[in-house]
């Protein structure tokens, strides 16, 4: 298996705003938000240092489970979406560590603030997620530990796998959660269409 790291290297769309003002869970149209929200984008944009790695896996399926490059994971949804196809794609994304400091800093002086800025984050890790299907090439649907049935510690898998902690200094709590927090991991497979599974 070889992966691609991937150091500020692609070129994120304008912030969605719409979408950070849905993570934020703010009404759109109030001036004050739209300050707010123009405000987490300018202390932002600086510090986001986007970086992945990537890379293509084996699947198998061995009884209840779906091994990837060997490694048992249990999940009906993953053994769902690998069905009929032999590999799959890993990745981990992340914007740095800068943003989580800026997140707590600002913590202290105004909560509102702290909450935006955690709401831009993480529409640009997201941003991040999407550039790295459209990588992988024609329809894809991306999964993350933690969703429907696949476990937590699924994180843990991919990190190990694609050397994360080395590469990327992404990291995981006892408790499973990754530094830096505006981190993502995923197994991405591609959509097979009824057309190509008869064949």
């Amino acid at each position: 298996m070889q992966s691609i790291v991937y150091k500020n290297e692609f070129i994120l769309p304008p912030v969605d705003e719409a979408e950070a003002l849905r993570y934020a869970g703010a009404r759109e149209g109030s001036e004050e938000t739209r300050a707010l929200l123009s405000k987490a984008v300018s202390l932002l944009s600086p510090l986001l240092s986007p970086a992945a790695a990537i890379a293509e896996v084996t699947l198998e399926r061995k009884g209840d489970a779906l091994l990837i490059e060997g490694v048992p994971v249990f999940s009906k949804a993953l053994l769902c979406h690998a069905e009929g196809q032999a590999t799959a794609h890993l990745f981990c994304a992340t914007v740095g560590i800068a943003v989580d400091r800026c997140i707590r800093r600002s913590a202290s002086s105004s909560l509102a603030l702290s909450h935006m800025l955690s709401a831009v984050a993480t529409e640009r890790v997201e941003a991040l997620c999407d550039a790295l299907c459209l990588s992988v090439g024609g329809k894809t649907v991306r999964l993350s530990p933690g969703y429907a049935d696949i476990p937590l510690s699924f994180h843990k898998d991919i990190l190990q796998l694609l050397d994360c902690q080395r590469r990327l200094g992404v990291t995981l709590t006892e408790s499973l959660l990754m530094t830096p927090t505006k981190s993502v991991t995923a197994i991405v497979f591609k959509k097979i269409s009824r057309k190509d599974a008869s064949l």
